[in-house]
């Protein structure tokens, strides 16, 4: 009798296995996107040690009878500014691990790639507007904030062009990594010598694309701005019959002067075009942003 109950007991363990490697599995999903999120945090806590190590150097250079008030004050207020912008930085990166919960692996967000106040704005338009077409000029980490986004909608789909083949295949892995490969899709579109409004502009040729639904928003990232003087300006001019009724347009690196003086256009321009436009600008972002709300007149 003993033994039948040790069986049974045993029958019983093995039946549960599955649950435990579930669970198990679940776990080990759950431990590796704090890992993510922790190494991108820690990232920015160290450029703010830096910082700080910086003041440290200042105020060592000036206990020796080095001081000069007009010279320290702007390091100051500089450093003082940059550590703002850190904390800014991880607020936001927190923010979207907290928004998209389907996020599995984020990219880096230093360098030329988005960051993070720039994604969260991103992440906050897809959750408020729930777009059905994304359109995106060069793709990469934004690309992976706007599927996940459109993914937690359960609605939308997002297409995004770069002009090189290499960062594209980077992204479509990213894409197939966060498992949000139904709503994405990257293409290639190699930039060419295009005429808008009588000049050439190297810019991306969406001959090697189609665009089959109206824009409800599109993220302006490129092409690089040193490929030539407003070299961002096309983009309005040769996709404004692609927009819905509304529209919502970001621009990224809205600080530069070519950036600003091409918002300043693309406003003029789409009011001979019979649209309605307002102009939002976030110049306390690491890059600057700027959003325009595009309505049709009818």
């Amino acid at each position: 009798m003993k033994l039948f109950r040790g069986l049974s007991t045993l029958l019983k363990g093995i039946k549960n296995v599955p649950q435990f490697i579930s669970l198990f599995h679940e776990q080990k999903v759950t431990l590796s996107r704090i890992e993510t999120q922790l190494g991108d945090v820690a990232d920015l806590f160290k450029a703010m040690q830096n910082k700080l190590a910086d003041t440290d150097l200042i105020v060592d250079r000036t206990e020796g009878g080095m001081k000069d008030p007009n010279w320290i004050s702007p390091m100051e207020k500089r450093i003082s500014l940059d550590m703002e912008n850190y904390f800014q930085q991880v607020e936001c990166l927190l923010s979207i691990y907290r928004a998209l919960p389907n996020l599995r692996y984020l990219p880096s967000t230093r360098g030329w790639a988005g960051s993070p106040d720039f994604l969260s704005k991103l992440v906050e338009i897809i959750l408020k507007k729930t777009p059905q077409f994304v359109f995106e000029l060069s793709s990469g980490v934004s690309s992976i904030v706007l599927g996940a986004g459109l993914q937690a909608n359960q609605v939308g789909n997002l297409l995004s062009i770069d002009h090189e083949e290499v960062y594209a295949n980077i992204t479509r892995d990213n894409i197939r990594l966060n498992g949000i490969e139904q709503n994405c899709k990257v293409e290639v579109c190699p930039l060419v010598d295009i005429e808008v409004e009588g000049i050439i502009h190297k810019w991306y040729d969406l001959q090697t694309t189609q665009i089959k639904e109206r824009i409800d928003l599109l993220v302006i990232d490129g092409p690089p701005g040193s490929t030539q003087s407003l070299a961002r300006y096309p983009a309005v001019p040769l996709l404004y019959s692609f927009f819905s009724d509304y529209t919502v347009i970001l621009m990224d690196d809205a600080n530069r002067r070519d950036e600003q003086v091409i918002a300043e256009r693309w406003i003029k321009f789409l009011h001979t075009k019979n649209f309605e436009v307002q102009r939002t600008d976030f110049p306390s972002f690491e890059k600057g942003l700027v959003m325009f709300e595009v309505r049709r007149i009818v």
